[in-house]
């Protein structure tokens, strides 16, 4: 009689670009012994910086299957419309990071045009997939009038 086993399955990818500044990899196969590439012997392992990441699952039945991923962790942006402040009627306003727009009036245009005093929002994706939002309240200033002396 022979049994044939199965090699543990090692359920993250070989590729893992995501956003922030950290990122979980798990190698489920619960009751099974870990060793990731760092040494580490838990069941997941904490990425906080880029690189190739290596763990071996050894299961109940000796089993072994190894896997590397490569991880990228993308810096989310902050801060993509400045802070708040006062403009010239007209003017328009935009975020100096490029990407895919969706602003509180529903523009998905990089700029608006500000007419009104209020709070401005933005949704931007950017091209790493990361979502950024802010908020900024503008001020609009009254358009000088000019009185020639002329009626």
């Amino acid at each position: 009689n022979i049994t044939v086993h199965s090699a543990p399955a090692i359920p993250f990818p070989e590729s893992i670009q995501t956003c922030g500044n950290a990122y979980v990899l798990h190698a489920d196969n619960v009751g099974a012994s870990y060793l990731w590439s760092d040494g580490s012997s838990n069941q997941t392992l904490t990425v906080t910086s880029n690189g190739l990441y290596t763990l071996q699952v050894t299961n109940a039945q000796s089993c072994v299957t190894s896997k590397t991923a490569s991880v990228v962790l993308n810096t989310p942006l902050t801060d993509i419309l400045g802070a708040d402040r006062s403009i010239c009627y007209g003017t328009p306003l935009a975020s100096p990071y490029s990407g895919t727009y969706l602003w509180s009036n529903g523009a998905v245009t990089p700029m608006i045009t500000i007419t009104a005093t209020g709070n401005y929002g933005l949704q931007l994706t950017d091209i790493n997939g990361c979502v950024a939002n802010d908020l900024v309240f503008i001020t609009v200033l009254s358009v000088p009038s000019v009185d020639l002396g002329m009626n």
